[in-house]
């Protein structure tokens, strides 16, 4: 079956999008620009002419996604990096830049990735559609001629009044842009004076939310952590790169409906310590976009939208994915079959599909937040208030093999034994071991994990802190009046954390620093944070990663004999155990201090 992932980075121009539509269009100027110009910078005759054959065959047969995204191809002896990948697939040009790039006038088109996005930009707003096989061909629908035959703008930010009719009607019926304008809509409502919500905001409550594939910063977190740093390449660097994957889509989303006119770009502002600290990425409802959305919701002179819906949108990179996709899809239908949450069950367990009730809370949270319109009753049933276009789901033997993912069942344990955890905080446990392809986005990743840790200790467990990280700072503080304070160190390993001498030094420099509060050492003095009258032998430290091994015990009393303090380490699924006990008042902080006592923390 076609693994095609329907959620979309990196493609931003709407009018990159169109041309990629009218790409299948007969004797469109798109294809008369290939095949009389662009073509000739792909490499090899042969692929040249594998490339004419599928243009002039695109309209009646698709062209397969392979062709369309291209591979990585590099000159000989080229580092093989993106910026250096030769043209090899159509949407690679269709997608490029005709006049070249500012260092390389001759290169006009486009990494294979950033052409895969504009062809799942397409497809995820009607105008393409592409196969269940794994060929995963790619064809253009009525929906989408009607778009390529609108009169071509060819600027993103004056687009012309028949492509804004068309994508008005795209934007209603794409579930996650319904979701951004619900939410912005709530907004005004709430809070009529400043209607601005920041991509944080968006991405927090957007998707499968926690889910790797739906990551997103805390709010809060992340202007503090752009208010502690006073550099200005670095507050930068926080603006521009700091962000989680459900943030990304808030603001690509949100993108492509500015241009449209259904949202408003403003900077959300947030006074941090007196100080007024701001994001680009601030978005509020238009009156446009108000229309839009009643025409998704439906009203008493309206019929509802039929929403777009396919079984590739439903996960991304969490585990099992095949399997979670499917699982939500046919809880998805049963949901259109009846309202019954019994009979819901009963067809799920009749297809293997069943993983208890709160795996089964979670997916519908996830598909409401998805931007399905579904209503919980006092009864625990549920009734489905959208209309779904048919869509189709690829069959699969669920066996034990096909579910025996260590992390996966110990994800679906968690969801239905923690009745007072949100079942989008249980995903901590797949970010705490993801291992990403760069260290970039492996620093981005680790710092979401830092401020996801902070956020679940402040949010379960009634504390207070903050997220810190960076150089010569533990990466959060957090304590409980003058009672307890928890210097705490957190580690993203895919394989175990085994506290090697260096972490166990940083966490001794924490200690000691705190302790000392000695001005200018280190030159954040990050102790300031410490309240007053929380005395040194109420500090304790804290390693939490997904799991520890090797000699890890050792380095626990090492930093507990040298610094006098107690602490411990503390594994994901532990800590969520621990934030369940005390959300339902079973614990209290402490009954949690007092199993902070040099070892790894049970419950």
């Amino acid at each position: 079956m076609n693994r095609q992932k329907l959620w979309v980075q990196n493609a931003h121009s709407i009018v990159k999008m169109k041309k990629v539509v009218q790409l299948f269009v007969s004797g469109s100027e798109v294809q008369k620009w290939l095949l009389e110009e662009a073509l000739q910078v792909v490499p090899t005759l042969e692929r040249r002419n594998q490339l004419k054959s599928l243009i002039e065959n695109a309209h009646d047969l698709g062209i397969p996604m392979a062709d369309l995204e291209g591979k990585a191809v590099y000159p000989e002896g080229a580092a093989k990096s993106r910026s250096n990948q030769l043209a090899w697939g159509l949407v690679q040009l269709v997608a490029g830049n005709p006049n070249g790039v500012p260092r390389n006038k001759k290169k006009i088109w486009t990494d294979e990735w950033t052409a895969e996005n504009f062809v799942i930009f397409a497809v995820v707003l009607g105008f393409l559609s592409i196969s269940q096989d794994d060929l995963g061909v790619v064809q253009i629908t009525e929906f989408g001629q009607r778009f390529a035959d609108t009169m071509n703008s060819n600027d993103d930010k004056n687009l012309n009044s028949e492509e804004k009719t068309i994508l008005k009607e795209a934007f209603a019926t794409y579930p996650p842009a319904v979701r951004i304008l619900e939410l912005l809509l709530e907004r005004k409502r709430s809070n009529p004076s400043n209607p601005v919500m920041s991509k944080f905001e968006i991405g927090h409550l957007l998707g499968f939310s926690g889910e790797p594939g739906f990551t997103s910063f805390d709010n809060a977190e992340w202007f503090e952590m752009l208010h502690d740093e006073s550099n200005s390449d670095e507050r930068k660097k926080i603006r521009q790169d700091v962000e989680g994957t459900a943030d990304k889509a808030a603001r690509d989303i949100s993108s492509w409906m500015l241009a449209v006119g259904l949202v408003n770009q403003e900077r959300f502002v947030q006074i941090v310590d007196d100080t007024e600290e701001f994001m680009p990425q601030g978005f509020k409802i238009t009156l446009l976009g108000e229309q839009v959305l009643k025409r998704a919701r439906g009203n008493s002179s309206n019929g509802k939208t039929a929403k777009n819906v396919d079984w590739r949108m439903l996960a991304t990179k969490t585990a099992n994915a095949d399997y979670v996709k499917v699982r939500r899809s046919y809880t998805l239908k049963a949901l259109q079959a009846t309202s019954s949450r019994d009979e819901i069950v009963d067809r799920l367990e009749k297809l293997g599909l069943f993983d208890g009730l709160g795996v089964l809370e979670a997916d519908i949270s996830g598909l409401r937040q998805f931007g399905l319109l579904i209503e919980k009753e006092n009864n625990g049933n549920y009734i489905l208030k959208d209309r779904i276009r048919d869509f189709s789901v690829p069959a699969i033997n669920v066996t034990e093999e096909l579910k025996n993912d260590a992390l996966f069942r110990l994800k679906n344990e968690l969801q239905n034994e923690l009745t007072n955890i949100d079942p989008r905080d249980v995903e901590i446990i797949e970010l705490a071991q993801e291992k990403q392809k760069t260290s970039s986005k492996q620093t981005t990743a680790a710092t979401l994990f830092e401020t996801k840790t902070v956020e679940l200790m402040k949010k379960y467990m009634k504390l207070n802190g903050v997220h810190l990280g960076g150089p010569k700072k533990p990466d959060g503080f957090l304590y409980f009046g003058t009672e307890v304070g928890i210097i705490l160190d957190t580690k993203m390993y895919s394989k175990g954390y085994d506290l090697n001498i260096n972490q166990r030094r940083e966490m001794q420099d924490y200690i000691f620093d705190a302790k000392r509060k000695k001005p200018g050492v280190p030159n954040n003095e990050w102790w300031k944070i410490i309240p007053n009258g929380l005395e040194n032998m109420n500090l304790k430290f804290m390693w939490v990663a997904g799991d520890f091994t090797g000699r890890y015990l050792e380095g626990i009393d090492e930093t507990h004999n040298k610094t006098e303090i107690d602490g411990a380490a503390v594994d994901i699924p532990t800590l969520l155990r621990f934030a369940d006990r005390i959300a339902s008042n079973d614990m209290d902080l402490n009954q949690f201090s007092n199993k902070i006592n040099n070892g790894r923390m049970k419950i």
